[in-house]
This record gives C-alpha cells, sequence and structure tokens, in this order.
C-alpha cells in the first residue's frame, strides 16, 4: 500500500517540533524542589521567634513566653498556605507573628529559608511596632 502524502502545514509542525526538542538545551542540574520568595508582612507583623510547638487551647508558646492567640488566629506555612494546628508536625518553627490591640497572637508566618536568611541581616532587636490609634510618632 503506497503511503499517503503528508499536507505541507502538517510536515512543518512536525518538523518544528522535532528541531525544538533536538536544539534544547540540556541540564545535568537537577531542579530546585522549591522556589521561595520573600514575602510583604503587614506592617504590625514586626515581631519574630521560635514557636516552640503547634498552638493547642487558645496558647501559642514563642520564645518560652506563652501567649494566649485572637479568636480570628492564622498560621500561614512557608508557601502562604492558611494551615491547621492540628495538621502541623514537629516543632521550633522560626515565625514572624502580628500581636493585635490586646496583645494576643493574631497571625503566625513560618518563615521559609529566603525569609530567614533576610531577617538574619536585620539588627536586633526589632523595631518597635507604630501604634494602632492615634499619631504616628514624630507627627503632631
Amino acid at each position: 500500500m503506497p503511503a499517503m502524502p503528508m499536507s505541507p502545514i502538517v510536515s512543518t509542525i512536525v518538523g518544528s517540533i522535532i528541531s525544538t526538542i533536538i536544539e534544547a538545551p540540556v541540564s545535568t542540574e537537577p531542579p530546585p524542589a522549591y522556589h521561595y520568595s520573600i514575602r510583604n508582612f503587614p506592617a504590625g507583623a514586626n515581631h519574630y521567634g521560635t514557636l516552640a510547638a503547634p498552638p493547642a487551647y487558645g496558647k501559642a508558646i514563642i520564645d518560652g513566653k506563652t501567649y494566649t492567640t485572637a479568636p480570628a488566629f492564622q498560621i500561614r506555612d512557608k508557601s502562604n498556605r492558611i494551615v491547621l494546628t492540628s495538621t502541623m508536625t514537629g516543632s521550633n518553627y522560626l515565625v514572624v507573628y502580628q500581636k493585635d490591640y490586646l496583645g494576643n497572637i493574631l497571625r503566625v508566618w513560618i518563615l521559609n529559608p529566603a525569609e530567614v536568611a533576610a531577617i538574619a541581616r536585620i539588627p536586633r532587636p526589632l523595631p518597635a511596632p507604630l501604634p494602632l490609634y492615634g499619631e504616628l510618632p514624630g507627627t503632631q
């Protein structure tokens, strides 16, 4: 049985695909497992510490101090997804956290490697938070 002629359009597409595959660069290095970026945290999230264990029963232990968690408490993982405390495993998470106006822990962000490296360059202690109400310091 004679071969059917291929249309010029199909022939061009197949040739283009084959040449692209042949000319593609070959990398011997494996791709990185994750690509992390540095997140923009809210203005009041200027507290940094180590979360000892997943918060439980309305309490969180950060740097050895026990805090009450706010009713709207949230934890975000290294990829900025909200996680439930019951799904967290392990302990000693490096975190940035935000307090509400009563001093309760409102939000916690577990730091990814890029953020840990960036925060390591910031001098301690972190600057004091701005007041939530009233005038800003130095403006009168």
